[in-house]
């Protein structure tokens, strides 16, 4: 379409061409062969998100873990999915961020009590959410029209949070969650892998804390 002529355009006009995933840099070079392009991963400030500002029992949730969401309410982000999954789980689902799906993913999870959508939060406040969480979600998905991520830099701030990360196996996403050592890669789409390796998080203390070390480590790299 109209688009991919625009960016094929773009990237042959420009004196330099960077991407933040190995994912990312095979599409570019998909779309125009030949094309020299740098990788150069996305970073995030290890001394701004820490598992040192955390605060205990900030959502009220007592007893109960924190899933937290962090990005814009759109498809490629997958949240449907991520709704679906925590309906039978003992937990508290936290949602921040604004988007176009934001009214319809609110009515999927009207009836379920343990989903909260919190809007749009500052860098500030998000340090503080991050570190109170248990465990990060980012269930993203390749969008209908082909969309899809570089490396969400919430999956980074979480981990330098010293979260364990349950995402899809979606572009760059592999390229920083380890699977099995910072948390677990589900296939896109898939709500019972999902709500499986949560769940085991949730249930083995030992693998969670041997996986929230690694995190912290592995955003530090």
């Amino acid at each position: 379409g109209p688009i991919k002529k625009l960016k094929k355009q773009a990237i042959l006009h420009a004196d330099h061409v960077t991407v933040v995933s190995r994912a990312l840099a095979k599409e570019v070079q998909r779309l125009t062969p030949g094309v020299n392009v740098t990788i150069q991963s996305m970073g995030c400030d290890l001394d701004k998100f820490s598992p040192q500002h955390r605060v205990e029992n900030y959502f009220q949730q007592n007893e109960k873990k924190v899933v937290l969401f962090v990005g814009r309410l759109a498809e490629k982000k997958g949240v449907t999915y991520l709704i679906q999954a925590v309906k039978k789980l003992e937990v508290i689902l936290v949602m921040v961020g604004e988007g176009p799906l934001e009214k319809q993913l609110r009515n999927e999870a009207k009836e379920l009590r343990n989903v909260i959508f919190l809007g749009a939060k500052t860098h500030e406040e998000l340090k503080v959410l991050y570190a109170s969480a248990d465990i990060f979600a980012a269930p993203s998905v390749t969008a209908k029209d082909g969309d899809k991520e570089g490396v969400p830099t919430t999956i980074l701030e979480a981990m330098a949070s010293g979260l364990p990360v349950v995402a899809s196996e979606s572009s760059g996403i592999p390229e920083v969650v380890v699977d099995g050592e910072t948390g677990y890669l589900t296939k896109e789409r898939n709500v019972e892998e999902l709500t499986e390796k949560i769940e085991r998080l949730l249930h083995d203390h030992e693998i969670y804390k041997k996986m929230a070390l690694n995190s912290r480590k592995r955003a530090q790299q």
